[in-house]
């Protein structure tokens, strides 16, 4: 299960737990159907968000494969204990 809070002006706070071909399935959910969302409305806004998306998930540098939690512009956050190792 995948709980996401999002607030203007703070990091999200994200939350996983369950299977990892489960989590992993769910996060693919979320991404489609953001995608899609906006293809209908904008078939350019769609193809950016699928090359940011796809840049985001493929670079072995990207910043959401950091150790730490991260934030930038969107990422994960540290809060009452979460994200302890």
């Amino acid at each position: 299960m995948l709980k996401v809070t999002i607030r203007q002006g703070t990091p999200p706070y994200v939350e996983a737990e369950g299977e990892t071909k489960v989590l992993a399935a769910e996060c693919c959910a979320v991404i489609g159907g953001v995608y899609h969302q906006l293809k209908s409305m904008d078939e350019g806004a769609a193809q950016a968000f699928r090359a940011c998306v796809m840049r985001l998930m493929t670079r072995p540098d990207s910043p959401l494969w950091e150790k730490s939690p991260v934030v930038f512009g969107f990422g994960f956050q540290k809060r009452d204990g979460y994200g302890k190792d």
